[in-house]
């Protein structure tokens, strides 16, 4: 009588259960640690059928999610060192620049840059002043920017000490 109660009202022991849903009677120990519906009666632990067998469809759905999300971040983790490896790999065959070289000779570019042109700002109005035509005075400008041109290039064959490398 007791046992057919039971069974009308779903409560189903751990042994039950884990046949139930098919796994073992630790597995759902440690499920009720993570939240598996239990109801005591007796002194006895109990496990509501429907209840228990609700929460371990969402408990699987989440892990399958969570799991999903492992793959992605592996797959994405695999990718960036991928791309790390080209980049050494780039690097190595001296296709690209570390970071750093770039920046200190893109530094002293517009250093030179900037001190060139504060001189030639200076010595424009001088070289200009006198000359008859606007012709005139576009050559000389026009030598003055192919001065700082050939300045600025002259940057690229150096070494990081300002010697030539060329």
């Amino acid at each position: 009588m007791a046992s057919s109660r039971r069974h009308r009202q779903q409560l189903l022991t751990q042994k039950e259960l884990a046949e139930v849903l098919p796994i073992t009677t630790r597995q759902i120990r440690r499920l009720v640690d993570e939240g598996l519906p239990t109801e005591p009666l007796g002194g006895r632990t109990m496990y509501p059928m429907a209840a228990c067998v609700r929460w371990y469809i969402e408990y699987r759905e989440k892990l399958a999610a969570g799991q999903a999300e492992v793959r992605d971040a592996r797959q994405r983790k695999l990718q960036a060192d991928a791309r790390m490896a080209e980049l050494a790999v780039e690097e190595a065959e001296e296709r690209v620049l570390p970071t750093e070289v770039l920046q200190r000779t893109l530094t002293t570019v517009l250093e030179r840059l900037r001190s060139r042109l504060v001189a030639a700002k200076g010595s424009m109005p001088v070289r200009v002043v006198g000359l008859d035509t606007p012709r005139a005075a576009k050559k000389v400008t026009d030598r003055i920017i192919e001065e700082l041109m050939d300045e600025l290039r002259g940057v690229a064959d150096e070494d990081e000490d300002g010697r030539s490398v060329a």
